[in-house]
């Protein structure tokens, strides 16, 4: 007979967990994760906890933030539990306290209730356990999941061992209790009344906020009172007003994964320990700084103009802490580098690497420097090029204007230099130097610059030239020529009068060179399909005087554009 395996006899082999734990073999976690041998577990957890190894004080470390709640493994915490808080030890406690501050969850509900103050009845919300938890011992052991009285009897329990803590030896708390609210997290409390189901995280830092209240069955929002009041008020406050929790809060605000514990950091750091922040130390500033998290941003820009020491940095530190990616502080650290740091002390690639930083005040400073810098060498001058492509919109244009006031006089300024600028992807840059040709500057009658801006792909660039094309054809050959004609006018996306122009002198260009009738004139007759009547005027009054002076053309006309007829009258 087929023996039907039951729910505690599934999953993993025992005899294989063994196996993978005296050997330190790293498959030995997700082997213990699958298995259902709730008896057998409770049997190893003594010599789990009893191992000295660094592989198995890992595993235990990383068993219990899983979660603890897998089914069939309440034997096994629970005796890891046991063992941890007989020994008195401070860091499996920790880990536990947070995994048990995410295992008694409860929901909202929405009952009809009289409504605070009056006699009326309303909807609220109220919380309730989470019903798919299991509330009756006979249902946990059927599902082998903790219980919701137990589940808050395990917060207690934990939360115990550390308040105990606080006044055996207040040192070693603040210690400990900064690794572990380090450990939460912003998913943990979102939507922000998750925080409520976290009994060890409230009591550690909201022990004596008004807004809240405590019973058996949970912490809940006082009456009248709301969320938006919580305001910290710490267990045991007085021992994070002595001078040695001040490491610790440091820590939380800046390892800190959670943002309610970071703000409860930065409050207790300004309200009692304001003069150890004036005095904080280059090395502490730069923590904050390089911090991902705006509380600790913020708080380093506060502190940057009292910091001491900043006079003994070097170049390279300054350099790298204007590499921070901190809106806050970045204004005020230009404003201390200027104060600081000498310009002759800065090298034309680092003057240039900061002009075309993307943060403005960085690229600011960098253009500073550059402009009290003389170029001595074409190279020079190449590199200094690169301030075109400048990201700070700030810097870019203004910086532009710089290099072509430079190319006015520089001998090593040259016409390649202003078509670079032609061809910036950036608008105002264009914009610059088309008004540097407008205003005839040193290379307005560069046959070069002229040619280029028959190739651009832009089209204020080719729009330009039109404008200017009767003083610049003799710069461009026939084919560019030919090719700016045929990029205007078959953008015929686009309504400009640029493309209308066009029209016009492709058609007097027919008229002034019959020859070239069959070359321009399929040009032409797309061009006029796709524009309004009032834009065709110019061209067929051209074509019109074209044909007049020479009938020869009207053949070509109407084999090119045949639903154009023009006779010429005998």
């Amino acid at each position: 007979m087929v023996r039907t395996k039951t729910p505690a006899d599934t999953g993993s082999s025992t005899l294989l967990l063994s196996e993978y734990f005296d050997a330190g073999d790293e498959r030995f976690l997700p082997e213990l994760y699958s298995s259902n041998a709730a008896r057998k577990l409770q049997v190893f957890g003594p010599k789990w906890y009893a191992d000295k190894r660094r592989f198995a004080r890992d595993a235990l470390l990383a068993y219990i933030s899983d979660g603890c709640d897998r089914p069939h493994h309440r034997p096994l915490v629970k005796k890891l539990f046991k063992h941890a808080e007989a020994a008195g030890d401070d860091e499996a406690m920790a880990h536990f306290l947070v995994a048990f501050d995410k295992i008694a969850p409860r929901v909202f509900v929405t009952k009809k209730r009289r409504l605070p103050g009056s006699y009326t009845r309303g909807k609220v919300q109220l919380l309730r356990d989470d019903p798919s938890l299991p509330s009756y011992r006979s249902v946990a052991d059927s599902v082998g999941r903790f219980t919701m009285k137990t589940r808050r009897y395990l917060q207690r329990r934990a939360w115990r061992f550390f308040r105990s803590m606080a006044r055996r030896s207040p040192v070693e708390y603040v210690r400990v209790q900064s690794w572990m609210l380090s450990q939460y997290t912003d998913g943990q409390f979102d939507p922000p009344q998750r925080l409520l189901d976290a009994w060890g995280l409230v009591h550690a830092l909201f022990w004596g906020c008004p807004a809240l209240f405590r019973n058996f069955d949970g912490v809940r929002v006082a009456r009248g009172r709301s969320m938006a009041e919580l305001s910290p008020a710490p267990y045991a406050e007085e021992v994070w007003r002595e001078s040695y929790a001040f490491e610790p809060l440091f820590v939380m605000l800046t390892r800190g994964q959670s943002s309610m514990v970071r703000n409860v950091a930065v409050s207790l750091l300004k309200e009692h320990h304001r003069g150890a922040l004036d005095d904080i130390g280059v090395d502490a500033l730069r923590a904050l700084l390089k911090s991902p998290h705006a509380q600790a941003q913020s708080l380093g820009a506060e502190l940057i103009e009292k910091s001491a020491g900043l006079e003994r940095l070097t170049l390279a530190e300054w350099l790298e802490l204007l590499k921070v990616d901190n809106p806050y502080a970045l204004p005020v650290l230009a404003k201390m580098v200027l104060r600081y740091v000498s310009p002759s002390r800065v090298s034309l690639e680092h003057c240039v690497e900061l002009a075309t930083a993307r943060p403005a005040p960085v690229a600011e400073l960098g253009f500073e420097w550059l402009k009290a810098r003389k170029l001595t060498s074409e190279a020079e001058f190449d590199a200094v090029l690169a301030v075109r492509n400048a990201p700070a919109d700030v810097v870019r244009a203004p910086a532009v204007r710089w290099l072509l006031g430079i190319f006015e006089s520089s001998d090593f300024a040259k016409p390649e230099h202003v078509r670079e600028l032609i061809d910036s992807r950036f608008e105002d840059v264009r914009k610059c130097a088309l008004e540097s040709l407008e205003s005839a500057g040193r290379f307005a009658d560069e046959p070069l610059l002229w040619a280029a801006l028959a190739e651009s792909p832009y089209a204020e660039v080719r729009a330009f030239l039109l404008t200017h094309l009767a003083l610049r054809a003799s710069a461009l050959d026939e084919g560019s020529l030919r090719h700016l004609w045929a990029s205007v006018l078959l953008a015929v996306h686009r309504g400009s009068r640029a493309k209308q122009r066009a029209i016009t002198q492709v058609a007097k260009a027919v008229a002034g060179e019959p020859a070239k009738a069959d070359e321009l004139l399929p040009l032409l007759a797309v061009a006029l399909r796709s524009v309004r009547a009032p834009e065709r005027r110019g061209a067929l009054a051209a074509m019109a005087q074209a044909v007049a002076k020479n009938p020869a053309l009207s053949a070509a006309v109407k084999k090119h554009v045949p639903e154009l007829r023009m006779e010429v009258a005998s």
